[in-house]
Parts: C-alpha cells; sequence; structure tokens
C-alpha cells in the first residue's frame, strides 16, 4: 500500500485469479530494500523492486525485475536504478545482525558475510561510553557466526563496534546491543 492507504496503480502486475502460492516481502539482494515476489496462475515468479520514496523519480515505481509489464522479458536502463558503489572492504552490505537482540540472560550472536578473509574486532562500550569487552577472531571468506556472552553485565542498551580489516581495505559497524535481565 502507499502512504496514503492505496493500493499503487498496476500493482499486481504479475498476479490476479487463481494465483498460485503465496507472495513474500524480503530484502533478497541486501541492498537494504524490498523486493517482492509474486507468483501467477502459471506458477511463475515475479519480483518487484518496491519503490524508492523519492517524488522527483517516478520512473522509479514498481520496478519489475527481469521483465517489464508487458512481460517482453526486458527492463529499460531508464527504469532500473543504479547500483551504489561496494564498499572497499571484506563486510558484505547488509549482512551485520545481532540476535537476539535485546537479549535476556543469554548469549548475544553476531551474524556477517566477508567477502575475503579479515581479522574482525569486536568493541563493547557502556551506555557512558566505557568499554566493557573486547576480542578478536579470525573472519572467513563465507558466512561467520560469533557469540559473545555478557556474563553479569546489568540490564541496558550497550554498543557493538566492529572492525574488519581484510587485504582490500577496512570496515568499521556499530551495533545497539539491549540486554534485559
Amino acid at each position: 500500500l502507499k502512504s496514503n492507504g492505496q493500493t499503487p496503480e498496476g500493482f499486481p502486475l504479475a498476479t490476479g485469479a487463481g494465483a498460485t502460492g503465496t507472495a513474500l516481502l524480503a530484502d533478497l539482494n541486501r541492498d537494504g530494500t524490498f523486493e517482492l515476489v509474486a507468483p501467477d496462475r502459471f506458477r511463475t515468479l515475479y519480483a518487484y523492486s518496491l519503490p524508492i520514496a523519492r517524488a522527483s523519480d517516478p520512473a522509479a515505481i514498481w520496478l519489475m525485475l527481469g521483465g517489464d509489464p508487458q512481460r517482453t522479458s526486458s527492463l529499460p536502463a531508464a527504469r532500473t536504478p543504479t547500483p551504489l558503489a561496494s564498499a572497499a572492504g571484506p563486510l558484505e552490505r547488509g549482512s551485520l545482525k545481532a540476535f537476539p537482540n535485546p537479549a535476556r540472560n543469554t548469549a548475544v550472536k553476531f551474524a556477517y558475510t566477508l567477502s575475503e578473509a579479515a581479522e574482525v574486532q569486536f568493541t563493547i562500550l557502556d551506555a557512558s561510553g566505557h568499554e566493557v569487552a573486547s576480542f578478536t577472531r579470525a573472519g572467513q571468506r563465507a558466512e561467520n557466526l560469533e557469540i559473545w556472552d555478557p556474563g553479569a553485565l546489568p540490564a541496558g542498551l550497550y554498543v557493538a563496534r566492529l572492525r574488519f580489516h581484510g587485504a582490500r581495505g577496512e570496515q568499521k559497524s556499530t551495533l545497539s546491543l539491549g540486554l534485559l535481565r
């Protein structure tokens, strides 16, 4: 739905009577925006990039990935947003997550994907900026999972600062963490 609660014009383009399956809303290409995947009655899936909230760019409304509304399997370059340049460094954009967050008497897991082997430094700060924990891990070119046990730290808001240092460069990222007791 649009911000005014109305269905966008032309949606749903590929679905309708007899559609088999359920639509899926997810960030499939990990670019920070959602894509909508919807089936038609012939069990073909269509993916739509959701509109970018820019009133100055009417061509960015309901882009259809892999085909246009006439199903000609062509997408004009004028209707395709330009991808952002990839960041120098090993962390794949959008892959860093911390869970459970907030954590209730349990360890916090950090999940991330690296494009190359890298040294990963974790620094955990309390709300006043004091360091309460730090550790370093060797990250692999793949999906990684690290576990931090907050032990007896009091409930509150914490900040995790992560530094990813690889052969192509260095990246830094921060995450807010909540601890409940």
